[in-house]
């Protein structure tokens, strides 16, 4: 068998590799959609940190 047997796959080579890069294609892109929602929740609860830290503290006596 060579490798153009292989990649033909007897006429069916175009769906199967078609669909092969369309999952790895979808794939690649939710793994990159997941990493943005990550960031941006994690920005998200960093900016809530610093202002519940702001809030508190303009709270605070100014002798405490």
């Amino acid at each position: 068998m060579s490798w153009a047997e292989f990649f033909s796959m007897d006429g069916k080579g175009l769906f199967v590799w078609g669909s092969f890069g369309a999952f790895l294609f979808c794939i690649a892109v939710e793994i990159i959609l997941v990493r943005l929602r990550i960031g941006r929740a994690q920005a998200r609860i960093r900016h809530s940190i610093a202002a519940d830290a702001a809030t508190a503290s303009a709270s605070q006596p100014e002798g405490a």
